[in-house]
């Protein structure tokens, strides 16, 4: 559900080659392995006003040994105007605003600085301005554009002046922190401490030393440290990994000679592991990772009753990561008397699995072609409604009707209601609920009235923006 904060920021074509740009959210660091290919989006909802108190990702506040508090950056926001400046109209959905000829008018003014656009304020734009009477120039906006949303907004520094105080903070951080970007609109500086422990958190308070940054990094209860590949463990031993693609589920050797093949095809310019096959077999676990977050780990192999569970982890220090994918195999020899009885299930953390049902606790067995079972990724099924949705797309979404239909939610951050007022269930709707839950179709227009169709089993709602949220539905 992270999506909106990416889309909405989106700048629309053409504006890129502009003297000053339209400012988006950027990417949240990835701490975990990207083992299924998906958009990464930045998850901040940008709420707030970057007074809260720093604190660890179990909520508890740290100690900032007298330096002042620095948030995280998912906890700042982007300032905005005075609510008496908004209006209720006009609600814009997608990228219909006129956002170029807003920033081609607003760039020749002076104290000009950035623009963006304010999904929590119905998708207006925000043009930015430095040391300025921003009222002045909100009759100036409101005059050059008649009925658009527009509103000129404070800022407190400069693009300059915050790349100017990132390598006053860049200069003061210890090993292992370093100062990541700068929020123009938000009007702070980026700066990653690796894991959020209160030490470090206050390590980097007293380096920043009260200037405007937030922090970004890692929950240590759920971040593999950095550290060498093991050996092995309990019953498995590490032997080797290649950028290789074997297969997309696990597969297991119990060959000399199929070893070696597979050992050469990777490329990996060692001879092949001695394996006693009568008393070890091998795995080749096929993974994918992104290629600018190269650094992945066999951390361990656990033995259960009816599975045998590989543990691969991301030891990519927080970086950001590219959305695309690249193989790696590792291959781990397991211990045959340790194995479960058959069948039993090879959870890989790709989510690629397999089922194995021959036995191979006996020294002799071997995997034929229809002793292993590929399994596919499991898909669990929820109630979801996207947080934005591309105009003029059909876009998918799984609604749970027994919160009723007369408000859908809060989607391109707009309110959504029935055209009609009612809450009733279609009788086709009802048909086709499975296990509580209603697989829908949503196609957004929009203009000066957008509209929301929402379609399913061939019958569709029309739902309207709203002023307010509706009513919460557990």
């Amino acid at each position: 559900m992270c999506w909106r904060s990416w889309q909405a920021f989106r700048e629309p074509e053409g504006t890129a080659q502009r003297p000053k740009h339209v400012e988006r959210r950027k990417p949240i660091r990835s701490v975990g392995l990207i083992l299924s290919i998906a958009l990464l989006a930045a998850c901040a909802e940008g709420l707030g006003d970057g007074s809260a108190t720093t604190t660890a990702p179990d909520g508890e506040p740290t100690s900032t040994t007298g330096s002042p508090p620095v948030p995280l950056c998912d906890d700042t926001g982007y300032p905005a105007a005075p609510d008496d400046w908004y209006r209720d109209t006009p609600i814009y959905v997608g990228n219909e605003m006129p956002t170029e000829e807003i920033q081609t008018f607003a760039s020749t003014l002076e104290g000009y600085e950035t623009i963006w656009i304010d999904r929590d304020h119905h998708g207006w734009v925000s043009v930015g301005f430095v040391d300025r009477d921003v009222r002045a120039y909100q009759e100036m906006l409101e005059t050059e554009f008649p009925g658009v949303g527009v509103v000129a907004v404070e800022m407190e520094r400069t693009e300059g002046e915050l790349e100017q105080i990132a390598q006053l903070i860049g200069s003061r951080l210890p090993a292992g922190m370093e100062v990541w970007d700068v929020y123009g609109a938000r009007g702070v500086v980026e700066v990653f401490v690796g894991l959020l422990t209160p030490e470090r958190i206050a390590m980097a308070e007293a380096a920043i030393g009260g200037e405007p940054a937030c922090l970004v990094g890692q929950d240590p209860a759920t971040t593999p440290l950095p550290g060498p590949q093991p050996a092995g463990g309990d019953g498995w031993a590490y032997l080797g990994e290649a950028e290789f693609f074997v297969a997309e589920h696990p597969v297991v050797v119990t060959d000399d000679s199929v070893l070696t093949d597979m050992w050469q095809k990777a490329g990996i310019t060692s001879g092949a592991p001695e394996v006693d096959f009568t008393k070890q077999v091998v795995l080749a676990l096929r993974i994918l990772h992104s290629s600018s977050c190269p650094v992945t780990r066999l951390d361990e192999i656990v033995f259960l009753k009816d599975a045998v569970d590989v543990l691969i982890v991301d030891i990519n220090d927080g970086r950001a990561c590219t959305a695309d994918g690249v193989t790696r195999t590792y291959f781990a020899a397991v211990n045959r008397d340790q194995l479960p009885s058959p069948p039993f299930r090879i959870s890989n953390s790709s989510g690629y699995d397999a089922m194995v049902e021959v036995d191979l606790r006996d020294p002799a067995a071997v995997v034929g072609p229809d002793d292993i079972t590929p399994v596919p990724p499991e898909t669990e099924r929820v109630a979801m409604v996207p947080d934005f949705v591309d105009v003029g797309f059909p876009w998918p979404a799984t609604l749970d009707p027994s919160c009723g239909t007369e408000y859908l939610g809060e989607i391109s951050g707009v309110s959504w209601y029935r055209s009609d007022g009612l809450n009733d269930l279609p009788p086709e709707w009802d048909a086709a609920t499975v296990d509580g839950l209603l697989d829908v179709e949503m196609v957004m227009t929009e203009g000066p009235e957008p509209t929301l169709t929402v379609t399913a089993a061939g019958v569709g709602i029309l739902y309207l923006p709203g002023a307010d949220e509706g009513p919460a539905c557990e």
